[in-house]
This record gives structure tokens, sequence and C-alpha cells, in this order.
């Protein structure tokens, strides 16, 4: 297993400043986790991985000129905020 998988906000940031791991790569790592882990919890109903990987893209650059505390890092979406794209409905 890789220790990636379990690792903080803060360590992942480091390991990227550090040219460790890249953003595009360590997008690749989750997505992967989240493909293999997905159909048994059903925790990802909306997948907008083209969209992640043109931020993975985009941000690396970035990322390597920042410190790990200013790095901003994907968040999820709570109940009762909208997703850009979607439309959240209940009910």
């Amino acid at each position: 297993m890789d220790d990636r998988a379990f690792a903080s906000a803060t360590e992942l940031s480091v390991e990227i400043r550090d040219r460790r791991i890249g953003c595009v790569e360590l997008l690749d790592f989750y997505l992967a986790r989240a493909e293999r882990h997905n159909p048994a919890l059903n925790a990802i109903v909306v997948w907008q991985v083209d969209h992640a990987r043109e931020r993975a893209r985009a941000a690396g650059p970035d990322l390597l000129q920042q410190t790990a505390w200013q790095v901003e890092l994907p968040r999820y979406a709570p109940w009762g905020r909208g997703c850009r794209g979607f439309t959240l409905q209940f009910g």
C-alpha cells in the first residue's frame, strides 16, 4: 500500500512542492483508488475527471512556487452547496 493513501493534505502539498510527486500523478493515484473502491461505496456519483486533469496540469507550476500552507487543496461539496456545472436536487 502506498503511504500517500493516508497522508495529510499538508504532507501531500510538501511532496508536490519538493517535486517528489506531480499534481497529475497524485490525481491519477487517487482516481485509481476511487475507481477501485467506489463500486462498493457508491460515494462518487458525478465524476469530473477531465476537469480535474485540467486543474492538475494547470496547478503544477503554480504549486512549486508556494509554501505548503499556501496551497489550495480540493474540497468536497457538502450538501446544500452547489458544484460548478451541476444542480443539486433534494427530495
